[in-house]
């Protein structure tokens, strides 16, 4: 009489092409990882989006100066406070890194160290760092200009965004890349926005009155809005 073969010969082929199967299906799916600094995730998608504010400097850090004396961290802190102004009285969420003429530390380190954990830990949906810029070399130079980080193809998109309503001004600059520590410390597509030159007295004068710094916050968050929806 011939042998019946055992339950573990009868299920072996069975058995062997399940694990064939599991093993080709763990080889084909990977879990995305989550996103970390210098992500480039995108939020163009018509939801609903939040802004974190950058003002530079502060404190002992009084960045550049202007013909009248006036402190570059001044200015920036009153153009951020106008840009958080016009975002919430369009209902939308607003951070700040700082809300008065303080720095974020006791050095320029602490502070940059300070800013990029700040930048890093939110949880908004962009950022913007407001500037003033300055050449001293040229009195006649002016104009907002919008950075981004290089390689940033969100952060880009955005950039072209704000800049194109900036110009709406009155100015002719093109966005451009740069290597910047605020840009890339976050997860969200960020831009630094230089709002003119200080070292042009014209624009230096404007840059100073309330009525342009209101017009400015609402450029810039014309270009957010365009960007985000």
């Amino acid at each position: 009489m011939a042998k019946k073969p055992s339950m573990i010969k009868k299920w072996l082929p069975y058995i062997l092409g399940m694990a064939a199967l599991i093993l080709v299906i763990g080889t084909l799916w990977r879990p995305q990882p989550a996103a970390g600094p210098g992500s480039d995730q995108g939020t163009g998608d018509g939801k609903a989006f939040s802004v974190l504010i950058d003002a530079g400097h502060g404190g002992f850090d009084a960045g550049a100066t202007g013909v009248s004396g006036v402190s570059e961290q001044l200015l920036n802190l009153q153009v951020a406070q106008q840009l958080q102004q016009v975002l919430q009285d369009r209902g939308i969420e607003c951070f700040m890194t700082r809300t008065d003429e303080s720095a974020l530390g006791q050095s320029k380190d602490e502070d940059m160290k300070n800013r990029a954990q700040m930048i890093y830990q939110s949880p908004a949906t962009v950022m913007v760092s407001i500037h003033m810029n300055s050449f001293p070399q040229d009195s006649t130079v002016s104009g907002p200009q919008v950075f981004y980080q290089e390689g940033s193809q969100e952060g880009e998109k955005l950039a072209k965004a704000i800049q194109g309503c900036l110009n709406e001004l009155g100015g002719s600059r093109q966005a451009s890349a740069n290597d910047l520590m605020v840009l890339r410390s976050g997860n969200a597509p960020a831009v630094l926005v230089e709002c003119g030159f200080i070292t042009n007295p014209d624009e230096e004068a404007k840059l100073r009155d309330r009525n342009y710094q209101k017009k400015l916050a609402e450029a810039i968050a014309d270009g957010l809005e365009a960007y985000c929806r």
